[in-house]
């Protein structure tokens, strides 16, 4: 099986989590928040539901990734 860095797959963006002691940030599920421990080193996969989420009052501080 051919291994690939993360790199040769597509652009690599990090982001800035929202403060977690603002609530208003996470008081919904309307943006999927996925990090690094959402990736398996040993398959891809298409991600499709994330562990935590944010609500939209997080968009005007967090980095949001278009979905393509």
């Amino acid at each position: 099986m051919k291994r690939y860095r993360i790199k040769e797959l597509g652009d690599i963006v990090t982001g800035n989590t929202p403060s977690k002691k603002n609530l208003d940030y996470y008081n919904s599920e309307d943006i999927p928040f996925f990090k690094p421990d959402s990736l398996d080193e040993n398959e891809v996969a298409y991600l499709t539901t994330a562990k935590e989420y944010l609500s939209s009052n997080a968009k005007s501080v967090a980095r949001i990734v278009p979905r393509e």
